[in-house]
This record gives C-alpha cells, structure tokens and sequence, in this order.
C-alpha cells in the first residue's frame, strides 16, 4: 500500500512540474493575401505608352524572375506538348487599351522565335485566379484578342494583374513577367486615370 501512495506522490510531483504553456496554434493552411498592384502602365487602343497610373511601372510586362509564389499562378496543367526545343526569346508587349472599357476587345502582343507554350493567368488583390489561358505561340509577331465579356464579374475601377510566362518543350520558363491593368466603369474616357478613382 506505500508504494502506492509513493507512486501517486510521484505523479502528482511530474504534474506539478509541467510548464503549463499555451500550445502554439496551427499555422492556417490557407492564409490571407494582401497584395499590392502599385502601378498600371496606361496604353492607348493601339498599343501606345500613356503613362503609369500609381507609383512604378517599371517592371510591367518585362522579363523578370517571378518568385515560388508568383510562379504557382501559371503552374496549372495543359495538354500542349510544345514543339522546338531549340527556341531563343519571347518579348511581351504592354495590353492595350488600359485600362479597358466596358465594351471593346483588350489586345496582348508579343513576338517569338519559334513556338512556345504561352500561359498567362489574371489575379486579384487576394490571389485570386480568375482567368487562366494557355496556347502556343508562331514564329514572329502573335496577337490574342479579349473580349469585354471575359472581364465581366471583375469589379470595375479595381486593378488586376496578368502573370504571364513563355515555356519551351521541357517546360524550362523562357520569358515570364506581370502586368496589371484596370476596367473602366463607362466604355470611353478621355482621362484614363478616372477608371482607377
């Protein structure tokens, strides 16, 4: 019987010398995104520069090195095998108009050496993917056309952005970058800048 009441006084001394903590809470698998889309290089309806609409439109529709994240955006599946394995360069040319009107198509250019699987994906502010595309490209000048209609659960006077990426046969990227655009509330305005504010 005192081992007993020896072995309850052992436990009751290791609880006592417990740290009573607060267990660190799980890291939520899906946390919130706060992006922020800080200039619109503004085009006219054919492609002309016309400004920057906010702080820098430095990088808009360059080539530059997205992050792990930004590169989620454009890692969706697609059943183009690609066809040259020995192709150079893309270059993307700035969308045009934006911002866009109500009604009309939205235009996005770009040259290629050869064919290349071309994605691009249209987010929001909370990394919201709303539009994905993927085609392949021809040697020399390409155009892809977009209607309005394409944009029409998108808010209006809210900036978006446009993660874009060229990959060749081995899904090796060739050319990726981003630019951000907007959608005015009328279909003509003569000071682009309104469909922002």
């Amino acid at each position: 019987m005192n081992w007993k009441i020896s072995l309850f006084a052992l436990l009751i001394i290791i609880a006592a010398c417990v740290d009573d903590e607060t267990p660190t809470p799980p890291t939520d698998p899906n946390p919130t995104v706060d992006l922020e889309f800080n200039g619109v290089q503004m085009t006219d309806e054919v492609g002309q520069l016309i400004g920057c609409y906010g702080d820098d439109c430095t990088d808009d529709w360059t080539n530059i090195s997205l992050t792990t994240d930004e590169s989620s955006y454009l890692a969706f599946d697609h059943s183009i095998p690609g066809a040259d394995i020995t192709l150079g360069t893309a270059q993307m040319y700035p969308i045009y108009p934006n911002p866009i009107g109500n009604t009309g198509n939205m235009g996005i250019s770009f040259e290629t050496t050869g064919k290349l699987i071309f994605k691009m994906a249209v987010i929001d502010t909370m990394g919201n993917t709303f539009i994905t595309h993927v085609g392949e490209t021809q040697d020399g000048f390409n155009s892809l056309q977009i209607s309005s209609e394409v944009f029409e659960g998108l808010e209006r006077k809210t900036i978006y952005r446009i993660y874009f990426g060229f990959y060749d046969v081995t899904n090796a990227p060739v050319y990726t970058g981003y630019g951000d655009f907007g959608i005015c509330e009328e279909d003509f305005n003569p000071d682009p800048q309104d469909c922002f504010e």
